[in-house]
């Protein structure tokens, strides 16, 4: 009931066509090489997507900004941290937000996944996950294996349509033990 009354908040406060989350570009399909990226983190340094995936698949989770329903999620994977380490699965969410705001919110969820900063939206874009019309990411995962191969990928098509933690964590243990890496997405283009 909440999610239902959420959505219908979130369309009603930003219009009618709010309901339905547009790309501005195609996104990177299941199967593909997934680009790389070199981006600073909130911990400290910088991730790459090499040493992201140099043993055991990675988690990439692209939030549109540190917003309400981002922040829900990103709690959701604190609280869930444990069973992605358990596992050997490497997990960060990337947003365009600033560093600073980053480590503040991490230290009030209690996170210790990398949180990195997609400067210029470059990752996004180059994921297809850049939000038209504005300067953020649509909520999106992908699984990336170790081959660098997208395995798995789900791209909201509202702002709460978001996959939990423990499919996350399914999809992952899968690229474990594939090496096809040509599993199907659920959805290929958000673009309606």
């Amino acid at each position: 009931r909440r999610r239902v009354a959420l959505v219908g908040i979130v369309t009603g406060a930003l219009g009618a066509g709010a309901g339905c989350l547009a790309t501005r570009g195609p996104v990177v399909p299941t199967g593909a090489l997934a680009p790389d990226f070199d981006l600073e983190s909130h911990l400290g340094g910088r991730v790459s997507l090499d040493a992201l995936v140099a043993d055991g698949p990675a988690v990439l989770v692209f939030i549109g900004g540190l917003v309400n329903f981002c922040r829900d999620q990103l709690g959701e994977l604190a609280d869930s941290i444990r069973d992605f380490e358990k596992e050997g699965i490497r997990l960060v969410a990337i947003s365009v937000d600033d560093i600073e705001d980053s480590v503040t919110l991490a230290g009030k969820l209690g996170i210790r996944y990398p949180l990195l900063k997609d400067e210029g939206l470059k990752t996004a874009t180059a994921y297809g996950v850049a939000m038209q019309g504005d300067d953020i990411a649509v909520p999106s995962v992908f699984v990336v294996s170790t081959a660098k191969r997208i395995v798995f990928s789900d791209v909201g098509e509202s702002v709460v349509d978001r996959v939990g933690p423990a499919r996350m964590v399914e999809e992952a243990r899968k690229a474990k033990g594939s090496r096809s890496g040509d599993r199907k997405s659920k959805r290929l283009n958000s673009s309606h």
